[in-house]
């Protein structure tokens, strides 16, 4: 599952996608192509760390936020990339 969270002057929305394993890069390439900001969730943290420098490479703005983070560093990542 994909879900994006749509933020825009304080509104937020919520759209979650259905795609196979295969499908999901692909499908992320198609919403981030828009410029819209998302949050990407995924079951493991190599997973996040993985997808946020796989983003990069993109030339796409991404962070991994992750438990292995405290509270003040996911904050400040966020704000870095809002």
């Amino acid at each position: 599952t994909v879900e994006v969270l749509d933020c825009f002057e304080g509104d937020a929305s919520q759209v979650v996608i259905e795609a196979l394993k295969s499908e999901k890069r692909p499908k992320l390439r198609e919403i981030l192509v828009g410029g819209t900001a998302v949050v990407v969730y995924t079951n493991k943290t190599i997973t996040a760390d993985f997808l946020a420098a796989y983003l990069s490479e993109m030339k796409i703005a991404a962070i991994s936020l992750t438990d292995e983070r405290n509270e003040h560093e996911r904050e400040a990542a966020i704000l870095r990339c809002w």
